[in-house]
């Protein structure tokens, strides 16, 4: 068995997307990925799942922010689908990666996003050797995309605040 994790990339800085969760009555940990933008680690539910797509609706839709669900599924693969407004409008798969997903995801990023290298991540293309696990490529893509990957990379039951620098802790 692998590691399976669902976070939210919220295109904002961290105050509004804390008060926007509060007030949706989220269960969740925030914390900056970048300089605007925030991590969002929901808490799961039933079988360890949070959908972070219906949360990217949620948020997205009162706000009008641009937000990026991720899902690692059992080391295997990894899927991560952007909102804007709320509304669903592209979907990556790390098993079936599509020519024109680099342009779409490479929004979500902060500074000068090479596009070739964001290009290669999402393909699975690395140096190195041996399998590229969902979670590594998934590193390697916010990396790419020069975001800290410490609250996307991880599920809610294992986050402890303390280990994740200016997180701050939702409760609805």
């Amino acid at each position: 068995m692998g590691t399976s994790y669902q976070t939210l990339l919220v295109a904002a800085a961290i105050e509004p997307v804390c008060d926007a969760l509060t007030a949706a009555g989220v269960d969740a940990i925030a914390l900056p990925a970048a300089p605007n933008r925030t991590a969002v680690i929901p808490r799961e539910g039933a079988l360890d799942f949070a959908d972070p797509g219906d949360l990217a609706e949620r948020i997205g839709a009162g706000t009008g922010w641009a937000t990026l669900a991720n899902v690692v599924e059992d080391s295997d693969w990894l899927q991560l689908e952007a909102y804007l407004e709320g509304r669903f409008v592209h979907r990556y798969r790390s098993d079936r990666p599509a020519p024109d997903d680099a342009a779409r995801l490479a929004p979500f990023g902060t500074g000068e996003v090479d596009s070739g290298r964001l290009g290669r991540a999402l393909r699975g293309e690395f140096e190195g050797s041996g399998p590229v696990y969902a979670e590594f490529q998934h590193r390697l893509i916010l990396n790419a995309l020069h975001l800290d990957p410490r609250g996307l990379t991880t599920a809610f039951r294992w986050a402890d605040t303390s280990d994740l620098p200016n997180s701050i802790r939702i409760s609805p």
